[in-house]
């Protein structure tokens, strides 16, 4: 981890590849077009934000990398982590003991988490993702995510107390000492994204991947 840097990796496949960019995006379907229209305005007059969740291949990342890209064109400091493989849960936990002197995502302007996940009633991972969302919210700075889990089921995910009296990941878990139950955890998180994020249901939104793959042919053969 370096010191003082805002923490900034989009997959390289889309930033790099494809490019992607609001302006390729190919919005078909109303609501596709809604959500470009609304990716455009993030960050302008209002902390508000996006949870963009549905299936594989249906653009959401394609979203995430168009407006981290247009963001930083205009000078905004922002993060960029991926979700799925618990990348930004380390980044906190490395803030937490002081290996980063500020967390390297909240520093940011606007912070973007992709494909965000945690684990199945992991104390720890409810913990770190908890605190995220409780600094984000703090100091009103756009939250933009996306996720196979619709927020509901993402937060189903989260729990206070562990199967076992152990601390998991070297966390101090009476953070969450607070919440009588998970239940309780659960719909604190679910009230925070509410208040932060737009809800953005890509679930019936067709794959884009046999499109992409007609792009690609294009080009290099």
């Amino acid at each position: 981890m370096i010191k003082d840097k805002i923490h900034f990796n989009p997959p390289k496949r889309h930033w790099v590849l494809d490019g992607c960019s609001l302006d390729n995006f190919n919005a078909k379907l109303p609501l596709e077009k809604k959500t470009l229209a609304f990716m455009r305005e993030i960050d302008k007059d209002s902390p508000l934000g996006a949870y963009i969740y549905g299936g594989f291949g249906n653009g959401k990342t394609h979203l995430l990398v168009g407006i981290a890209r247009n963001l930083k064109q205009g000078k905004r400091r922002v993060a960029y982590a991926n979700g799925r493989n618990g990348e930004f849960l380390g980044i906190i936990q490395d803030s937490l003991y002081d290996y980063v002197p500020e967390n390297p995502l909240t520093k940011s302007q606007v912070l973007i988490i992709d494909d965000m996940d945690i684990k199945d009633n992991s104390l720890a991972q409810s913990e770190l993702l908890y605190r995220l969302l409780l600094e984000q919210y703090d100091k009103g700075h756009p939250l933009i995510i996306s996720s196979n889990y619709s927020p509901e089921d993402l937060v189903k995910k989260m729990k206070v107390k562990a199967d076992e009296e152990i601390i998991q990941g070297g966390i101090n878990t009476k953070v969450l000492d607070r919440f009588k139950g998970d239940k309780e955890l659960q719909e604190c998180i679910l009230e925070r994204l509410l208040s932060m994020c737009l809800f953005i249901d890509f679930r019936n939104i067709p794959s884009k991947r046999k499109e992409k793959q007609e792009e690609y042919q294009k080009r290099f053969l």
